[in-house]
């Protein structure tokens, strides 16, 4: 006959069967995002554990969770928004108990669903990605930089960098050179004289000014 199991061992198998149900983080992969909603289907990216009837444990794909809200960086009316395309990968975070109110009024709520840490409630971070797809481009020293398709960055701060310029700087700098040109070539022996050179460099003296570049964004 067989044995019957032990309160400890019962114990441990319903242990095992809640820890089973109970989701903290994972990382997933985009199936589609809603730029509009800011929401995702998203593909947990670890199986889950079940055990059989023999006791073993067996693996099984989880299902595609729907309507997953992407939680972009923001604070202050500021935002980070990215294209997010099907094929990146985020972390799921998984919710203590629902959030459905909370999503839909921002108020203190009650859960209403008391489940725990149910796949059903999750935010997707962005930024999760295997080791295969690491950064080639990142930084050895002390500078952000924004990486592009298709290769290349932009710079912020660093030694490999140079400030831009910045468009009012440059149209105030161009309209004082298109002025200088104008009145030399008012003067009585016209902008190629030796009147209108006098007057040309002296307009220019000065030009351009202040320096036309931010004084914080950099470029390559």
């Amino acid at each position: 006959m067989p044995l019957e199991p032990t309160l400890a061992e019962v114990l441990d198998d319903h242990r095992q069967a809640i820890l089973g149900e109970l989701h903290t983080c994972m990382p997933g992969r985009v199936k589609s995002y809603d730029a509009a909603k800011q929401v995702a289907d998203v593909v947990p990216c670890l199986r889950g554990t079940i055990p059989d009837a023999e006791g073993e444990t067996i693996h099984e794909d989880l299902p595609v969770i729907p309507n997953v809200p992407v939680a972009w960086p923001r604070g202050g009316g500021y935002y980070l928004h990215l294209p997010l395309a099907a094929g990146d990968h985020v972390w799921l975070v998984f919710n203590e108990a629902s959030i459905a109110q909370w999503r839909a009024t921002g108020e203190v709520s009650d859960p209403g669903d008391l489940r725990r840490g149910s796949l059903s409630y999750p935010f997707a971070l962005p930024g999760a990605a295997p080791d295969k797809a690491k950064l080639s481009d990142a930084p050895a020293s002390g500078e952000a930089v924004f990486g592009v398709p298709g290769g290349g960055v932009f710079r912020v701060g660093g030694p490999a960098a140079t400030l831009v310029a910045l468009a009012q700087k440059v149209d105030q700098a161009l309209a004082q050179l298109k002025s200088a040109i104008t009145t030399a070539a008012g003067t009585e022996s016209g902008a190629g004289g030796l009147g209108g050179m006098s007057a040309l460099n002296g307009a220019l003296s000065s030009w351009p000014g202040p320096t036309v570049a931010a004084t914080k964004l950099k470029a390559e």
